[in-house]
């Protein structure tokens, strides 16, 4: 698997659902991009939330601080600059021809500082709406959905807030630019505490906020993602296959 990922100076070069795909770790949006598809970010770190701020780009460029290559694993660590001493660690792993995974964990220096904190990441299969736009939030529970009005969030006027549910199902984007076939998303529901997606439908710009908790020094917090390119003619049974399998996987560790 190792031999289809090759290091290109601050980017990685890997081949996944038939299609070349960069990681690029200098990009404002961490993440992966097909330039041949004119697609990305997907999958990228966009940035960090937490009451009462927003960054975006916060993880990007100059908050890279070292990233290597080990077996079918890209890991990067980043550390924000104003956030209180918070670090974070993203490795994306090629599971398989045409799945990744992005393991996500946040760690802090500090105590009593970082309250409700997210992880942004940001997948866009076609251009990014405007800001003002049509946003659709799905909330983990009602704590998570009162964190969009917390004052990390602009442009309130066009959001609107779902019910809390009991766990976001997989996300999928039909209209992908890739004829054919299908990409979807699967989480845990303990691990995203809000989900946006932006547009109008078919949706093809989705964010994950992973976490919205406090973070104290000592305290490590994981959430994994899971992509997959997903041929369109046995699409709908393939996923709910795959997501079935997801869910039984073993969770990441937080404390």
């Amino acid at each position: 698997m190792s031999e289809r990922i090759q290091k290109l100076d601050s980017k990685y070069q890997l081949d996944w659902g038939g299609t070349t795909w960069e990681l690029r770790l200098n990009e404002g949006v961490p993440g992966l991009y097909a330039t041949s598809l004119g697609i990305g970010p997907v999958l990228g770190l966009e940035g960090l939330g937490a009451t009462g701020r927003s960054a975006s780009g916060s993880l990007g460029g100059a908050a890279v601080v070292g990233h290597e290559l080990h077996k079918s694993t890209v890991s990067a660590t980043f550390a924000p600059l104003g956030w209180g001493g918070l670090w974070i660690n993203a490795r994306w792993t090629l599971r398989s021809d045409d799945t990744i995974d992005l393991l996500v964990e946040a760690m802090s220096r500090t105590v009593n500082e970082l309250h409700s904190v997210e992880v942004m990441l940001l997948t866009a299969l076609g251009p990014i709406p405007s800001q003002g736009g049509h946003r659709s939030v799905e909330p983990r529970e009602a704590r998570s959905a009162g964190l969009t009005y917390d004052g990390r969030e602009h442009n309130l006027a066009a959001l609107v807030t779902g019910p809390p549910g009991e766990q976001h199902g997989p996300w999928m984007a039909p209209k992908s630019g890739r004829d054919g076939w299908i990409y979807t998303e699967f989480s845990h529901a303990q691990d995203v505490s809000r989900r946006i997606l932006e547009g109008k439908l078919p949706f093809q710009v989705a964010r994950h906020a992973l976490f919205g908790h406090d973070i104290e020094k000592g305290i490590v917090l994981r959430a994994r993602i899971q992509a997959a390119w997903l041929p369109r003619t046995n699409g709908m049974n393939e996923i709910e296959r795959r997501y079935d399998a997801f869910r039984k996987e073993p969770l990441p560790l937080s404390t």
